[in-house]
């Protein structure tokens, strides 16, 4: 959790406190695969956690869960014009009274 809080406190995801992508899933580019998109696309949402000293375990559990979530979505939803993924913080001023620790 003090990783997490790390990144709330010095705002690396902005005042929105997440990062976002749109990869196309219809109609997507025969030469740049959805897989390939989305690889490209979870390595660019987690390129801030890069810079801090996030355990490199973390950083790659977060890249592995995006791509396998988001290619079974993207094959559960073939006709969706887009999937977006999203890696938000949850620091300590999350909201309790949906989450309890």
């Amino acid at each position: 959790q003090h990783h997490v809080d790390s990144l709330a406190l010095h705002g690396i995801f902005g005042s929105d406190e997440a990062v976002r992508e749109d990869i196309q899933v219809a109609n997507a580019d025969s030469n740049q695969p959805f897989e390939t998109n989305l690889s490209k696309s979870v390595h660019r949402l987690v390129s801030p956690l890069l810079k801090l000293d996030m355990p490199g375990c973390l950083i790659e559990q977060i890249q592995t869960d995006a791509q396998e979530v988001g290619t079974i979505v993207a094959k559960m939803l073939p006709t969706a014009p887009k999937l977006i993924v999203k890696l938000e913080i949850m620091g300590e001023d999350t909201c309790s009274r949906w989450h309890q620790d």
